[in-house]
Parts: C-alpha cells; sequence; structure tokens
C-alpha cells in the first residue's frame, strides 16, 4: 500500500517537472538574435531532459496501475476469504461504517479474519479432544514462536483436506455465500464424522485381514 502512494507521489512531481521543462522550451523558443546557437542548445538539453522526464514517469505510471491492480486482487482475496469463514459483518460495520474491504480497512478485516479463524481451530481441537484423538501441539495464529510467555498453545491436528468426492457434495450455493456459524459448525461435524468413519472401515479391514491369515 505504501509502495502504491509512492509511486502516486513520484508521478506527481515528475509531472511537475514535465510542465516546468515545457515551460523554459516555450520560453527559449521565443528568444532570438546573436546567442541564437547557445538557445538552440539549451533548447536541445531541455528536450532531452523532457524525454527523459516523461520516459520515467511512464514507467512509473506503469509500476503504480501493477501495484493498484495487485491490491484490488488482494482486497477481493480478503473479502471471499471473510465471506466464506463466517466472519461476523456487523462487528465490522460498527466499527468502521462500511462493508467493504478498502485499503484503510485492510488490516481490520485481516484481524478479525484471525480471530474467525483462530475459534475454527479452538472448535476443531474441542471435537478432536473429544474424540480422543492425539495431537501435535500447534500454535493459533497471532501466537507463534514470537509471542511473549505465557501465550495460549493448543494441540490440533491440522484440518485435512477431504477427497475430491466432498467438493461435489457442496453446493454452489455453498460457496457463493457466507456460511453462519452454526452452518460452519454442521460442516465441521459432518467432515468429522466422515473421517470418524473411514478410520472405523480401514481397522475393519485390518481385523477381517488378520483373521483371514489365522485361518490360513
Amino acid at each position: 500500500l505504501d509502495l502504491t502512494r509512492e509511486l502516486n507521489n513520484e508521478v506527481e512531481k515528475l509531472e511537475e517537472q514535465i510542465a516546468e521543462i515545457k515551460g523554459e522550451i516555450e520560453k527559449y523558443k521565443g528568444q532570438g538574435g546573436q546567442n541564437d546557437r547557445q538557445r538552440k542548445k539549451l533548447l536541445k538539453d531541455l528536450e532531452d531532459r523532457l524525454a527523459s522526464t516523461e520516459a520515467r514517469a511512464e514507467q512509473y505510471e506503469a509500476k503504480a496501475l501493477k501495484a493498484a491492480k495487485t491490491v484490488s486482487q488482494l482486497e477481493h482475496g480478503i473479502q471471499s476469504i471473510f465471506n466464506k469463514i463466517g466472519c461476523d459483518k456487523s462487528a465490522l460495520s460498527d466499527m468502521l461504517g462500511t462493508t467493504g474491504v478498502t485499503e484503510s480497512n485492510m488490516m481490520q478485516y485481516l484481524g478479525i479474519i484471525e480471530q474467525r479463524t483462530n475459534e475454527l481451530l479452538q472448535l476443531y481441537h474441542t471435537h478432536a479432544k473429544e474424540r480422543g484423538d492425539a495431537a501435535e501441539p500447534v500454535a493459533v495464529i497471532g501466537q507463534g514462536p514470537a509471542a511473549p510467555a505465557g501465550s495460549t498453545i493448543i494441540n490440533i491436528d491440522p484440518p485435512v483436506i477431504g477427497d475430491e468426492d466432498d467438493s461435489e457434495d457442496e453446493s454452489d450455493e455453498d460457496e457463493e455465500r457466507p456460511l453462519s456459524r452454526d452452518e460452519l459448525k454442521a460442516k465441521t461435524l459432518r467432515g468429522l464424522t466422515k473421517r470418524e468413519g473411514q478410520q472405523m472401515t480401514k481397522q475393519q479391514k485390518r481385523k477381517n485381514r488378520k483373521g483371514e491369515s489365522k485361518v490360513k
């Protein structure tokens, strides 16, 4: 974001320089007399400076456009994540008076996304703990190795992306609209239930294979 502003400021400065150089060129063009050779040399120098400054301005404008496009893509990405994980829109609206991501409120959106992500991680950990699953200690977002002493560390099994069939089971509507907290809980529980069923199936298959080997 700072880069975008810096590029725009640089373009403005270069445009001012271009206007000044053009003014000097017009001034010398109107002069004549004994110093005509010197005047032509000055005009040539000014025209060279003008061409160089205009080229620099075009380069900075191209960079500024590219940076603005990147920021726009980032805003859309943040908005998409914000909606898909079911962040509380009303909290942001009350705080900023807007429901869209902009350069000025981008960090506030990211803060709410971080908070919501931690809530989902805590929810996942709670269900994993209830099942008695072993878990490696993982720090929640914003509380990594650099966090001060006393930060909360929870044990979490990293969420595993489901089979390709899972994506086909979900409707397009779920992908296009934000899910409520209750819907997210239900979706999480469905995923956990399916994983438990898969684990039980694998265990049963192993038992069956052991039984067959004993019979032989």
